[in-house]
């Protein structure tokens, strides 16, 4: 969420959130527009979630508050000398879901027990449960107001 500009010049000036179709409805050439360190709008695109766009548009210079939240840095480890550790590539924001996958797999692998086939189910439940709540987590923190992202057009008769 873009909360206010810090510059000078932006003399804190508070950023409003808006559409990009709503500013290319009305100005088609706005990414073409002067720049300027005082920032008015921001654009936010939940295909996107780790950029965003300004109106109008922004100088070097320009600076903005902002609230966002991100994964911590790993530990610095030695790595180990074949980059197994680098095939997968997901956000680590995965990183509990995707161990509930891994472990329904094993688990289903070893099904020789019914108490594994067991654990194998539990493990794909909350791997899928999981899964499910982080798409709305992501929903309900992004800037964009739930309404607005879960609204389906009617057709006119």
């Amino acid at each position: 969420e873009v909360v206010r500009n810090i510059t000078p010049a932006g003399g804190g000036l508070s950023v409003i959130l808006t559409t990009r179709g709503a500013i290319d409805s009305t100005r088609r050439r706005w990414h073409a527009e002067q720049q300027v360190e005082e920032i008015e709008q921001y654009i936010f695109d939940e295909a996107a979630p780790r950029q965003f766009y300004v109106y109008p548009p922004a100088m070097a210079t320009s600076k903005l508050e902002i609230i966002y939240s991100s994964v911590p840095d790993p530990h610095a480890e030695e790595m180990a000398t074949d980059s197994a550790a680098e095939k997968i590539r997901l956000d680590d924001s995965f990183a509990p879901v995707l161990v509930d996958y891994i472990l329904s797999r094993a688990y289903a692998k070893d099904a020789e027990h019914a108490a594994n086939l067991n654990r194998a189910t539990m493990h794909f439940q909350m791997f899928q449960a999981a899964l499910g709540m982080k798409v709305q987590t992501d929903r309900m923190l992004g800037p964009l107001p739930v309404a607005a992202t879960s609204q389906q057009q009617v057709p006119q008769q």
